[in-house]
């Protein structure tokens, strides 16, 4: 298993109730029923990480997570199987290219608000090939 996603399969998941993280772009429920996430180029070896917020409203949201696509990328969450009113809960996506070249991939999300559906993208270089 990837490095960043074995440590938050372990007991780093405590992280996750502790810490508001500033990176999400993608707050659930919301108004779009899809989204993208862009790794842009990162160097093999490296990771990089983006989170999706969960937030029950109300009422109690129930959740299906599932990842599809390239195994350059890793999913992470706290995230129950049913979300009780007023809990948030975060999914990780997580880039961490072992090889060049371009990886697609996508993070289905289905809730009893809606279903919600994350493009993913990457490309992994070898650093020795980047120009200054």
């Amino acid at each position: 298993m990837k490095a960043l996603a074995a440590l938050l399969m372990t007991g780093a998941l405590s992280l996750f109730s502790q810490s508001t993280f500033a990176k999400s772009d993608f707050v659930l429920p919301m108004d779009a029923t899809q989204g993208t996430i862009d790794f842009g180029e990162l160097a093999v070896g490296y990771y990089d990480y983006d989170d999706i917020d969960v937030v029950a409203g109300n009422e109690d949201l129930t959740l299906d997570i599932a990842l599809t696509g390239s195994d350059m990328f890793a999913i992470a969450h706290n995230c129950p199987a049913t979300l009780a009113a007023g809990k948030t809960c975060h999914i990780f996506v997580i880039f961490e290219p072992t090889a060049e070249g371009d990886y697609t991939g996508e993070v289905s999300v289905n809730t009893s608000k809606g279903d919600y559906l994350f493009h993913l993208l990457g490309t992994g270089y070898f650093e020795e090939d980047e120009k200054h």
